[in-house]
């Protein structure tokens, strides 16, 4: 006769069995779908870092685009107006510091360096402050202007401004009217003022001054 409780019993073993068996395989399966899962959002993850990295280059190089053809509009924008108030050809060139506002340009210059306020005022009010008070009581209109400022201590005082700020914004004025300067020296040619600048490494007047008896060297 059969055993029927064996049977049974047998049975329940072999359920149970199965039971586990595929306990583990959807277990398993679980746990590989998750390391997909992951892979996955690894992959995602380091696409968009590239991305942003790619574009971050990019904004880097449009930025720096943008700066060059502004320093030359600048630049080329009052070679001009210099050279209709000196129609006489024999007159020798001259560097003159233009005096027209341009309150972009100050703007710039200050956000180089911001110094501590109160909080209750915006940033903005208070460079807009700073701005109307260069151009009316310290008659600096532009960084060309900024640049010369003999004493950042000075302009500080009359700013209530902290030196190290200011002296900051002087330094940045006279980097940009750098670019603009040597562009002037180039009769308005940006590229010969950027080739001066990158592969003869005479990017100030001062170095380009130390050709003078060996011209020819830089054709």
């Amino acid at each position: 006769d059969l055993d029927w409780g064996f049977l049974r019993r047998r049975a329940q073993q072999l359920s149970e069995k199965a039971l586990e068996n595929r306990r583990q395989a959807e277990e398993k399966q679980r746990l590989q779908n998750g390391k997909e899962s992951e892979a996955l959002d690894l992959d995602q993850g380091s696409q968009a870092i590239s991305a942003v990295e790619h574009a971050m280059e990019h904004l880097q190089e449009y930025q720096a685009e943008d700066r060059k053809a502004k320093t030359a509009q600048a630049a080329l924008a009052r070679l001009r107006r210099q050279q209709q108030a000196n129609n006489d050809e024999d007159d020798a060139w001259t560097l003159t510091t233009p005096s027209e506002p341009d309150r972009d340009e100050l703007r710039e210059c200050i956000k180089t360096s911001i110094p501590v306020t109160d909080k209750r005022t915006t940033s903005s009010t208070i460079i807009t402050k700073w701005i109307t008070q260069l151009m009316k009581e310290c008659h600096v209109h532009n960084w060309r202007e900024l640049a010369n400022v003999p004493d950042a201590a000075v302009l500080a005082n009359k700013l209530g401004v902290p030196g190290e700020n200011v002296q900051a914004w002087i330094d940045h004025a006279q980097d940009e009217s750098l670019g603009e300067i040597m562009v002037e020296v180039c009769d308005g040619d940006v590229d010969a003022a950027e080739r001066l600048t990158v592969q003869a490494r005479s990017g100030t007047p001062k170095d380009l001054a130390a050709w003078i008896s060996i011209p020819d060297l830089l054709l």
